[in-house]
């Protein structure tokens, strides 16, 4: 039978630097992080801009919220990766 250790993360503020640490055995990877916020954020504008244009608020509106949205997206996919979450 192994033990994994567990890091239980009940909001994302109480994920501090020594938590970060646990993650893959202290091999936390902040450019592979910042490279899925920015994937993320590619892809939201685009799709965005692209919903924008068809629907009407505007392109550049739609872009930004897309944006916002797929930056937080690719942030969470990148935690839980790293996290060996899936």
């Amino acid at each position: 039978m192994s033990t994994n250790p567990t890091i239980t993360i009940d909001q994302f503020e109480t994920l501090d630097f020594a938590q970060l640490a646990d993650i893959s055995g202290g091999a936390w990877s902040w450019s592979s992080f910042g490279k899925s916020v920015a994937k993320g954020t590619a892809v939201g504008a685009t799709g965005g801009a692209v919903a924008g244009a068809f629907t009407g608020p505007g392109v550049l509106a739609s872009a930004g919220i897309g944006a916002l949205g797929g930056a937080a997206a690719g942030a969470v996919e990148n935690i839980g990766t790293q996290a060996g979450l899936w």
